[in-house]
Formats: structure tokens, sequence, C-alpha cells
């Protein structure tokens, strides 16, 4: 793969996260659900969409959200394509009652579909 981050990283990322997630709240059921889509992305690493180079950004944490905040729900955003599945399914895993998305980006899972939007701020999270 010559030494590049691609999508397919970034994606194990998360669900590694999600992995750990599931562990720590003993729920055999979906750890093995994780350790199997970990499988399906690592078997596919070479194939689209995993393959495409991500290109890490070169500027500053705080610096970088905030020259992308006002594009990062807009269409095209291949980042969202490729985590969104992986993160509704966290939160559909999650027990019926309010959440809270704060400090999360721009908020898009706070409503996903079917759900009743979360009050507050929907940029920010605030």
């Amino acid at each position: 793969m010559g030494g590049e981050f691609r999508h397919g990283h970034y994606l194990l990322g998360i669900e590694g996260l999600a992995l750990l997630r599931a562990g720590a709240g003993r729920r055999v059921d979906s750890v093995e659900v994780r350790v199997e889509e970990i499988r399906q992305i690592a078997a596919h690493l070479d194939d689209a969409p995993y393959r495409a180079r991500r290109d890490l950004p070169a500027s500053e944490v705080d610096e970088g959200y905030a020259g992308w905040a006002g594009s990062y729900d807009e269409p095209g955003n291949d980042t969202i394509a490729l985590e969104e599945p992986v993160v509704r399914g966290l939160l559909d895993e999650l027990p019926s009652g309010r959440v809270l998305d704060a400090a999360c980006g721009t908020g898009r899972h706070a409503a996903p579909p079917g759900r009743r939007r979360a009050s507050g701020r929907r940029r920010g999270c605030q």
C-alpha cells in the first residue's frame, strides 16, 4: 500500500473505538460484530473505497476544524460516507432515552433519521 494513510485505516480506527466501547460495556454480541467488521475492512484495504488516500491535516487541530467546519456536512465529504454507517450502528445500540452530543463536530448525529431532534444548537454542538 505504499506507506500512505488511507480511508480504510481511518475506518479501522473508528471500528477500533467501537470495539473498545463494546468491550467496556460487556456487550459480547456487539464485540463479535465489530471484530467481523474490522476483518472485512482489513481484507479489502486495497479495494475502493478503502484504498483511497486520506491526507492528514497539516495544520493544528483548532485551525483545521475552524477551516473545515463550514463545509463538513456538505455533499462530497467522503469521510461522512465512510464513518456514518459505523457511528449510526453505534447509536442504534444505545438504549432509548436522551443523548447529549457535545463537542462532537457539527451535531449531525444528534438527530439521525427516525429519532427526535435533540434540543440545542446544531452547529458547534454547544
